[in-house]
């Protein structure tokens, strides 16, 4: 009895955890819907409306110029109407009526890289309820600590286990979290391509969940206080930060998150040159593209997942020359305000 029960509990912890390159190839079969930010103007709305609705009817992917499709959290409906839940409302029905193939899914990012925007799932799940789709979100940015999917309508939510889940800088993985169905499919592929995680791996994965609460409550009180001090400095143009009351997704990231997290990302007065000047300058905080881990990062998106679209393109997706995003580590916050300050005179 004692050998069977063991053997179930594996095959359950084998349902939660799959190698990154497995998320990866879940991700293939998702087709994904994105949406364009409350300030898309009505030519572009109708761009965005119909694509997705061409998507709904016939199941197939599509693809929105880079200056259409913001990532933001808002969508738009076909007249100019910067609401998403009004877009869910007005499309539920006419969902229904189109009998959607059930094996196809929406995915979406909250909270969002590198904006930190926030999205509200309940108009979102209400939508792929109502239309026979499957719900895909991708926390990473937030930890299992800040936001559970799962709990707000979600049907799989992933992560980069390389990010936060690890929490330092040294493996890479990935997971996908959902019902038995779901999971089941992933572990087949798994099984047949054999991508799984080296033993090595998974035990510095083991490693780094057992500190995954403290280490994101610090993080998420080190990005506040310096999200609340560099939104005090004439050198930043702006700070992304869910947690500060001007930010546009305060309300919804109070309503669905427990901490507001360790992502947040500055806009340089000077821009380009600005940013440049300002990376050589940190001693403290790492230039590097990755996040979540114990140690301070900062990157610059025009240069890594935003280095194949123009300045204007960036610019008109809300990530302009000198925009900044920083991962918060758990140093102590005044060193860092104190590296991040020497760095900006």
């Amino acid at each position: 009895m004692a050998k069977k029960q063991h053997h179930e509990e594996h095959e359950n912890h084998e349902r939660w955890l799959v190698s990154y390159a497995d998320f990866i190839t879940l991700l293939f079969a998702f087709f994904v819907v994105m949406f364009a930010s409350s300030q898309t103007d009505k030519s572009k709305a109708r761009q965005v409306s119909e694509a997705v609705e061409k998507a709904l009817k016939e199941g197939s992917s599509v693809s929105i110029p880079p200056a259409v499709a913001k990532v933001l959290g808002g969508t738009v409906d076909d007249k100019g109407q910067g609401n998403w839940e009004r877009f869910v409302v007005e499309r539920s029905s006419k969902l229904v009526e189109v009998r959607l193939d059930p094996d196809r899914k929406i995915f979406v990012e909250s909270p969002v890289n590198p904006s930190c925007r926030v999205l509200d799932l309940r108009p979102i799940s209400y939508l792929t309820k109502e239309g026979g789709l499957a719900l895909v979100v991708d926390s990473t940015f937030a930890s299992p600590v800040n936001f559970r999917p799962l709990e707000h309508g979600a049907d799989v939510v992933i992560h980069s286990a390389t990010k936060y889940l690890n929490g330092h800088h040294d493996v890479l993985s990935g997971v996908v979290l959902g019902t038995a169905p779901y999971i089941e499919e992933v572990r087949q592929k798994m099984v047949v391509w054999g991508q799984s995680p080296d033993p090595f791996a998974c035990w510095l994965l083991e490693r780094g969940l057992k500190t995954l609460d403290v280490r994101v409550a610090r993080q998420n009180e080190n990005a506040r206080r310096i999200a609340e001090w560099c939104n005090a400095r004439k050198e930043v143009r702006h700070v992304h930060y869910p947690g500060l009351e001007d930010h546009p997704d305060h309300e919804v990231a109070r309503t669905f998150l427990d901490g507001f997290g360790g992502m947040l990302a500055i806009e340089l007065v000077g821009g380009g040159r600005s940013a440049e000047r300002f990376l050589r300058r940190l001693r403290l905080i790492k230039h590097a593209p990755s996040l979540g881990g114990v140690d301070s990062v900062v990157s610059e998106p025009r240069f890594t997942s935003h280095s194949h679209l123009s300045s204007e393109e960036r610019a008109a997706l809300g990530v302009p020359d000198g925009f900044l995003r920083v991962s918060v580590g758990i140093e102590n916050v005044d060193d860092l305000i104190a590296d991040i300050e020497q760095a900006l005179k």
